[in-house]
């Protein structure tokens, strides 16, 4: 299923989905330096707007005993893009992963870029890494997230590695964290 952006949205200063490909976001997340017109103040185009990072369930996901994206919201299993408190137990490989396929989980479209075909040492290590088939993965030169975490202390810590968020350590990315698994190459 393709992306759609959500029909008639609008930040509050009349700009839609529109306005925001041509100026703020490309490839599923915001361009270098525009990341300040996302969030609640400009009524979430990452949300939206395919451009910035709409979430879109992983077609024809379950969780492996039938359960769908959409039963996880309604059942409240996940709910606003992290699992619901008390709920993580339907989550991680006993549950097909849903934090990795559904939006309500925490489910993020990353922006489109290269990445590794599989862990190598420098990817590992939270540094560039070669890709499958030619073509590179570079963290973002420079990121760090509000706490002051850097893409090499996601390694470090065992947030991330291999191009994925670890199980149990969803928590750390999405917007409160700026968005480590678009800037990291081992998430």
């Amino acid at each position: 299923m393709a992306c759609a952006n959500t029909a008639g949205w609008l930040n509050p200063y009349g700009l839609a989905c529109k306005d925001y490909e041509t100026e703020y976001c490309a490839g599923g997340g915001f361009r270098p330096g525009q990341d300040w017109a996302g969030g609640k103040d400009y009524n979430y185009p990452e949300r939206n707007c395919c451009a910035c990072g709409k979430c879109t369930d992983q077609p024809g996901w379950d969780n492996g005993y039938g359960k769908t994206c959409g039963e996880y919201e309604v059942e409240k299993h996940c709910a606003s893009g992290t699992v619901v408190p008390g709920q993580e137990w339907t989550t991680g490989a006993a549950f097909n992963y849903p934090e990795r396929a559904c939006c309500a989980c925490g489910h993020v479209v990353a922006p489109a870029r290269s990445r590794p075909a599989s862990p190598s040492p420098s990817s590992s290590a939270g540094g560039s890494s070669a890709a499958g088939g030619g073509g590179e993965c570079v963290d973002d030169p420079g990121w760090r997230n509000p706490y002051g975490v850097t893409c090499a202390e996601y390694v470090k810590k065992l947030y991330c590695a291999g191009g994925a968020v670890l199980p149990g350590k969803e928590w750390t990315v999405g917007p409160e964290f700026s968005h480590p698994e678009r800037a990291c190459c081992a998430c």
